[in-house]
């Protein structure tokens, strides 16, 4: 099996105790506590900010096939292929949480079910709402 890769969250951490005479939110070395980074995706952080992953989260999803006219016209690729090949030919996609080179999180279509990289595709969608 591939190897998983998810879309995680790096974050610092600033504050302050109740007590100090240090008003406001200024996030500079002074109120600086430490830095975290997500393993498990996006999810990780996302759950506990109430922030709702259903549509995107980090897991690699296979796409159902959208009817059966598509299916067809797979299977008519697959027929006007070599028939003696034993390898056949993956027209399969899937999708997973990504990011982009602006550092935002990305919905990213691949070529067949395991959402390698090598087989990416395209960005189907910027998720601008989950980047707010």
């Amino acid at each position: 099996l591939p190897m998983s890769y998810k879309a995680n969250v790096a974050f610092s951490l600033y504050g302050t105790l109740k007590e100090s005479k240090t008003q406001g939110g200024t996030c500079d070395k002074t109120t600086y506590i430490n830095s975290f980074f997500t393993i498990g995706g996006v999810e990780t952080i996302a759950y506990p900010l109430g922030i709702d992953t259903t549509y995107a989260n980090s897991y690699c999803v296979e796409e159902e096939e959208e009817d059966s006219k598509d299916r067809d016209l797979r299977r008519a690729r697959q027929l006007s292929e070599d028939e003696e090949s034993e390898d056949e030919e993956d027209y399969s996609t899937s999708t997973a949480l990504g990011c982009n080179a602006t550092a935002h999180f990305v919905l990213d279509q691949f070529q067949g079910e395991y959402c390698n990289t090598m087989n990416y595709l395209n960005t189907t969608d910027d998720l601008q709402e989950f980047n707010v």
